[in-house]
């Protein structure tokens, strides 16, 4: 039994098993983030052309969507195919760190006891074509 044992090389076994862990790191990293389509991306540029880069909640940009007179923020909301503040919430994490024809969407920092996340757009002033994924 001594012997079989003594045949494993645990470094090589410790490789077989990172190279797995980076596979499936890999396959997680690249699911599930970044715009679905192009509608996604303009909608980012209609957040920023209607609020700026002041701080949001997914509430409050759905509130604000249904009364402001300018309809192209609705239009985009409803063309990203959203109907609920909490599904303009996941969409907003999965762009999170994604720089869409120079914006980008961040999150506010907030305390762990508050229940919404806050949001804002960040405008790159430089390479304002450029649509990075988080990673890169």
């Amino acid at each position: 039994m001594r012997r079989a044992l003594a045949s494993i090389d645990p470094v090589a076994t410790l490789r077989v098993e990172l190279d797995a862990i980076r596979q499936r790191l890999t396959a997680l990293e690249a699911r599930g983030r970044g715009p679905r389509d192009r509608y996604d991306g303009a909608l980012v540029a209609e957040i920023a052309a209607a609020i700026g880069s002041r701080p949001f909640s997914a509430k409050q940009l759905m509130r604000h969507a249904a009364v402001d007179p300018d309809v192209r923020l609705r239009h985009a909301i409803q063309n990203a195919e959203i109907a609920t503040a909490r599904e303009l919430g996941r969409l907003l994490a999965r762009l999170t760190g994604c720089v869409l024809d120079g914006r980008e969407i961040r999150q506010v920092e907030t305390p762990r006891r508050q229940a919404q996340h806050v949001w804002f757009v960040f405008v790159h002033a430089l390479d304002a074509t450029r649509i990075d994924s988080p990673a890169s």
